[in-house]
Order: C-alpha cells, then sequence, then structure tokens
C-alpha cells in the first residue's frame, strides 16, 4: 500500500506525508528496501487532515484515545463540526 504525500508549499520539491508513517519508518530501519511508493495528491491542509483520518480509522487496531484525538483534529481543523443538543 502506498503511502500519501502532499507537496509541501513552502520548500519546492520537498513533500509532507499525509499518512503512511509507520510504512515509511519501517522502510527506512530496512537495509534492503531503498524506495517507498508514493501517490503524490495535491491536498490543502483541511483535505489532509480528512484523508490521514479516514485512512487511520480504517484500521482495526486503534485504541479508543487514537479514535478520540483523531476525532479532535476534524473538529479543530473544521472538517467536522460537534454534535449540539436541538434547543426547544
Amino acid at each position: 500500500m502506498p503511502i500519501l504525500v502532499r507537496r509541501n508549499p513552502e520548500q519546492e520539491g520537498r513533500y509532507l506525508l499525509v499518512y503512511g508513517g509507520r510504512r515509511l519508518e519501517a522502510i527506512r530501519g530496512s537495509d534492503k528496501v531503498t524506495k517507498v511508493r508514493a501517490l503524490v495528491a495535491t491536498l490543502d491542509e483541511r483535505d489532509a487532515v480528512t484523508a490521514q483520518i479516514s485512512e487511520n480509522m480504517a484500521r482495526r487496531d486503534l485504541s479508543f484515545i487514537e479514535k478520540a484525538l483523531f476525532a479532535k483534529e476534524l473538529v479543530d481543523t473544521g472538517s467536522a463540526t460537534r454534535a449540539r443538543s436541538p434547543r426547544y
């Protein structure tokens, strides 16, 4: 499974990791693998966070705290809104 990166808006020719951090670290720790397959997407900060959360939420082994942190990040970036009780 390839990692997902986006172009760094501040440094030409550099990329920012969107998801696949564990895969990237595994490759960096390998003596046999020297390249990683990556998808390059045109994403703003909000879309990058949404893609990261979507990828990570699909994993079955997330702890409750990891899920809560992803939900908070969605709210903080404006990708989601907090549910509010209806006012009567």
